[in-house]
């Protein structure tokens, strides 16, 4: 207390007076900018982000969420990456197109989508998701089929978001391979229409994308923790009394 006003390097130096060991000083400069701090002062650098998702997404390493994501993170490191190169990946091969993180918060609208269940190591269970507004849907369905978006009707969409989902899911299963992490991935379950989900940071992730010509579009990650729920379910059955 009583500090006034102080430099950013003072009050890190106040901090770590104050508590030697387990304390992480992050400082966030605006985009482009992290290679002018010093690190003899900070631990790390994060750029700026205003969408909520990918900044939080960048603090994760540095933050501890309790919940089945950050338990499969534990397992696979660097998820989300590992999704995000999936992504790029696919467009890239299948559809000849660059897509990147989206920036905007408008909202979006699904269209078509598809759901696409994985087991991981006995103990995860994944969801995927992949949501296409009519845009994206029409751009990434004339790629894939070489027709005009014009003569494309709704059974393509839906079939192009499926398509979609399984070659994501097919990328990460030889990436968990490679890792000697047993996996088994179902079918997709196609839609049309309806509501985004809502994924919790601890429980996942939702990534918004941003397709050349035709707007943004959505990848989620649910996951579920089969140990933690078997440990729950446990922890609140009463043991037998002896009679």
């Amino acid at each position: 207390s009583n500090l006034g006003v102080m430099s950013p390097e003072r009050v890190v130096l106040k901090l770590r007076e104050a508590r030697p060991t387990g304390v992480r000083v992050i400082k966030i400069v605006e985009a482009g900018q992290e290679e002018t701090v010093s690190r003899d002062d900070f631990d790390d650098v994060l750029a700026k982000s205003y969408m909520p998702e990918t900044f939080r997404e960048a603090l994760r390493p540095f933050v501890s969420i309790p919940g089945p994501y950050s338990a499969l993170c534990a397992l696979v490191p660097g998820l989300a990456e590992i999704v995000a190169s999936a992504s790029r990946q696919v467009f890239g091969m299948m559809f000849q197109a660059d897509i990147r993180k989206a920036e905007s918060t408008k909202a979006v609208q699904s269209a078509y989508s598809s759901l696409v269940d994985m087991r991981l190591a006995e103990r995860f269970v994944m969801e995927f998701g992949v949501f296409l507004p009519e845009a994206a849907a029409r751009e990434s369905a004339s790629r894939m089929l070489g027709m005009s978006a014009d003569d494309l009707g709704p059974e393509e969409l839906e079939s192009v978001a499926g398509e979609i989902g399984n070659l994501l899911t097919g990328r990460l299963h030889a990436h968990f391979r490679e890792r000697s992490l047993a996996s088994v991935v179902g079918l997709p379950k196609l839609a049309r229409g309806g509501a985004l989900p809502r994924i919790t940071p601890e429980a996942g992730l939702f990534e918004r994308f941003m397709l050349p010509g035709a707007g943004d579009f959505i990848v989620s990650l649910l996951v579920r923790d089969l140990l933690e729920e078997g440990n729950a379910v446990a922890s609140a059955t009463p043991e037998a009394t002896p009679a």
